[in-house]
């Protein structure tokens, strides 16, 4: 993966690459995981500008599934909400993290913090 590219990226997952670049970029001098501490962490989800939303549920067995919806007239994706279970999804917040890290290496030491602080580095790709 490329930051800002779906290139390679399963289709079924645009959707959740999509929202996450929105997600992890910071457009000030806020730090890359602003918005994603609130997902990942006690409030277990958000949404904001433009037009995104990323809530955490537990599903009929008990795992944590995460729910992405981002509005289609800014994302231009033919899915508008889908569901994405845990593994695919924190494999999608450490793809996209590296991703920007490569893009902008003046973060990259802040985006392997991040990365270690969540545990992504732990996840089998």
């Amino acid at each position: 993966m490329k930051w800002a590219k779906l290139d390679g990226i399963d289709s079924k997952n645009y959707l959740l690459y999509r929202v996450l670049m929105w997600v992890i970029a910071p457009y000030s001098n806020l730090p890359v995981d602003h918005r994603l501490k609130n997902i990942l962490g006690a409030e277990r989800g958000g949404g904001g500008d433009p037009g995104w939303e990323i809530e955490c549920i537990e599903n009929v067995n008990g795992n944590t599934d995460f729910r992405v919806w981002a509005d289609q007239d800014i994302s231009c994706l033919d899915d508008e909400e889908l569901i994405y279970d845990s593994a695919t999804f924190y494999k999608a917040v450490q793809e996209t993290l590296e991703a920007y890290a490569v893009a902008h290496p003046a973060r990259a030491g802040e985006i392997a913090e991040i990365i270690k602080f969540y545990g992504l580095d732990l996840i089998k790709k």
